[in-house]
């Protein structure tokens, strides 16, 4: 085991390693990704086991559950331990919107010991216990050797309260919202992240900056007691302006969080890990690889052109590096607006640690949660039927004739075979046989169809999607005449959803196209705040690219309200655009 960074970790390893295989990956929702791989919410056992090369941990981020939603399939899937770190219903009360999840293969890569959160008190715990001095070897910056992480902490933290940033409130929050899970793997401690986005929200920002500090505590305190360190996930933070799209926009970007945010962006992150002795390890293997991005904007197709950034890392202790024998990024694994980044370890033999066999899984293990003890029933369990009571009566039975019948009966007609009671004309014992006309059947209910897409834009009847619409005026619901399907020329739309795909094609014929490609355009919606949320607009539907892609969308942009009457109702504007 090697609990100090003095020791030469390719020799201590020689002869005596395990190939180790690191995997962090933003899911976007741990259930909806095994739907999307075609999984079943027991099979995540083989959802595990299905990453190629054999992954030893999987560090999965954004599992977007709360600990109500864990049961036997989740807390204790076969082969595989879990160490989650999930929302609090008091933060997400419509479930889960972050939260980590750390799985590793029994047998291989059972941690020793395993908690969630970034307070103080987690990590002062376990540094008592194995505290070393602080000039044990590692390749400290002087400012490390200068000013201790407790000292740097302290300071950090009363310079955001002066400012006015409830630190301690915002630190319980972040707690709550299940962002970090630390196992202890003897080689390295490893941090499983989901970072707080950066939105321009200040509140947020706020809380991204308490989390980053507080994550740089946890780490130098390790790092100062001796330990290795590996950090993973969705920072939510890109390192240069090789990771992103727009280096420009990138430069601009960063000079303004450095201004306002002095502890939320890529300065930060670059002189924590410098502080902390750490390496980007996916630039030490690629220093110069370019377009190497990890996360897309999914609703835009940005990943069809690969227009995206790379907030995702796994960087570790500089020592460690002799035991990394690569890292890369993995593109063409789908089902989430992320993919997944890799390394692989070679990872000393270490005996077992007692007083158990490395099988046994700290108590922090979902296995040893009340939820995981149970499977959740299906809904096949609720439309079994319940067997009758013993002391039930038989419920008389009733036939129906069929064909001909009985007696020359018709398959109209039907048999009743029951007993005629005490006052019955049978004198009340014998059984009498009544044939019944049967009921003519009931007309059926009519159709109730549903409003298709054209008909809602046209004002049309249901299935009457063809009718012409007026150009301009008060009285129009949408803009122009339609055109026909041979004469309308679509984009490619394949990053929507089949629906979207459908809806696209139907609003086509009276789109606007773009000045660029000739094709139809497609219809968004403002989102960010200020004067234009909620305003429609129209843009060019290829997706979203660099300017020098040949897939990439041009830059026709028109408001809705400049189309052809402005989309129905009080009269619009009769400026034709794009036709």
């Amino acid at each position: 085991m090697i609990s100090g960074g003095g020791v030469s970790a390719a020799a201590d390893c020689e002869g005596r390693c395990e190939r180790l295989r690191l995997v962090s990956f933003n899911v976007n929702s741990l259930p909806a990704i095994l739907s999307r791989k075609g999984f079943q919410r027991k099979d995540l056992a083989a959802f595990l086991d299905s990453w190629h090369n054999e992954a030893s941990i999987l560090c999965f981020q954004e599992c977007k559950m709360t600990r109500s939603d864990v049961d036997g399939h989740y807390g204790k899937p076969t082969r595989w331990h879990a160490f989650l770190s999930l929302a609090d219903k008091s933060v997400s009360p419509n479930g889960g919107y972050s939260g980590v999840g750390t799985f590793t293969r029994i047998g291989k890569a059972t941690p020793l010991d395993a908690w969630e959160g970034l307070t103080a008190a987690a990590v002062d715990q376990r540094c008592k216990r194995r505290r070393l001095d602080s000039a044990a070897g590692h390749s400290h910056s002087s400012s490390t050797r200068d000013e201790s992480p407790s000292s740097r902490f302290a300071r950090v933290a009363d310079e955001m309260r002066d400012a006015g940033i409830s630190f301690d409130e915002a630190l319980a929050h972040l707690e709550k919202e299940g962002r970090c899970v630390v196992t202890d793997h003897g080689t390295f401690v490893l941090f499983n992240l989901y970072g707080p986005t950066p939105r321009p929200d200040e509140q947020r920002m706020e809380q991204k900056q308490v989390f980053n500090v507080c994550l740089e505590y946890c780490v130098g305190e390790l790092v100062r007691a001796g330990r290795q360190v590996v950090v993973c996930g969705d920072l939510n933070i890109t390192a240069s302006k090789l990771d992103a799209h727009e280096p420009a926009e990138w430069d601009k970007l960063q000079e303004e969080k450095v201004k306002v945010w002095p502890y939320a962006g890529a300065s930060w992150l670059n002189s924590f890990m410098d502080r902390c002795g750490l390496v980007d390890v996916f630039r030490h293997f690629h220093p110069t690889r370019e377009k190497a991005y990890t996360c897309w904007d999914q609703s835009k197709g940005a990943r069809l052109t690969n227009y995206g950034a790379r907030p995702d890392h796994i960087i570790a202790s500089s020592s460690l590096l002799p035991l990394i024998s690569g890292c890369d990024i993995h593109p063409d694994i789908h089902g989430s607006d992320h993919c997944p980044i890799s390394a692989t370890f070679a990872i000393p033999t270490v005996p077992p640690h007692p007083p158990g066999p490395p099988t046994d899984p700290p108590p922090f293990c979902a296995c040893n949660w009340q939820e995981a003890r149970s499977r959740q029933a299906n809904i096949f369990a609720f439309a079994k039927a319940k067997p009758a009571p013993a002391a039930a009566k038989e419920l008389p039975q009733k036939r129906t004739a069929e064909g001909a019948g009985l007696n020359g009966q018709s398959q109209d007609e039907s048999i009743d075979l029951t007993q005629d009671g005490p006052s019955g004309e049978g004198g009340g014992s014998a059984a009498s046989v009544r044939v019944k006309k049967a009921a003519a059947p009931a007309a059926p209910p009519p159709v109730l169809r549903q409003r298709d897409l054209r008909s809602m834009l046209t004002g049309g009847k249901a299935g009457q999607g063809q009718a012409k619409t007026k150009q301009g005026g008060s009285g129009g619901s949408f803009w122009g005449l339609k055109q026909g399907k041979s004469q309308v020329k679509l984009g490619n739309v394949s990053y929507l959803s089949k629906k979207e795909q459908r809806d696209y094609e139907a609003m086509a014929p009276y789109a606007p196209v773009c000045q660029k490609h000739g094709e139809a355009m497609i219809q968004r919606r403002v989102l960010k705040e200020g004067a234009n949320k909620g305003r429609l607009f129209w843009v060019c539907a290829r997706p979203s690219g660099d300017e020098t892609h040949p897939a990439s969308r041009c830059n026709t942009f028109y408001w809705n309200d400049d189309v052809r009457g402005g989309g129905g109702g009080g009269g619009g504007s009769s400026k034709k655009v794009g036709r």
